[in-house]
């Protein structure tokens, strides 16, 4: 997986503009792990929870692997500290938990396991 993550401010409003940023987030993967997700029937696998306008829970939309592989992530904030917030879970939770299920699908299974409790 190649990451290009950021996030930028910028304007929303026709008369009485205010600032907004933006957490974008494009996803490369490697033909390897397009396969593996191929494989494994894994574009439905939610990926997050976006909340849409002013953090109402009540316009949450679940995104999928699929959108994610196509769009990638954007998600918008009122404030800088949210949007940092935002990334940093990326960065640091939801991305690395992404490529280990990845990688965890390719695993095969070894078989039935005889074990004593």
């Amino acid at each position: 997986m190649r990451i290009t993550l950021g996030t930028r401010e910028y304007q929303y409003g026709l008369v009485f503009k205010k600032p907004k940023w933006a957490v974008e987030c494009k996803i490369d993967f490697s033909e390897e792990e397009l396969g593996i997700i191929r494989q494994n029937d894994l574009l439905d696998l939610r990926i997050y929870t976006q909340t849409m306008h002013n953090d109402r829970p009540d316009e949450a939309v679940d995104r999928n692997l699929k959108e994610v592989i196509k769009h990638g992530i954007m998600c918008t904030y009122s404030t800088p500290v949210d949007a940092q917030k935002f990334e940093n879970y990326l960065k640091e939770e939801l991305l690395p938990m992404l490529k280990n299920y990845i990688q965890a699908s390719a695993q095969k299974s070894a078989g039935p396991q005889t074990f004593e409790l």
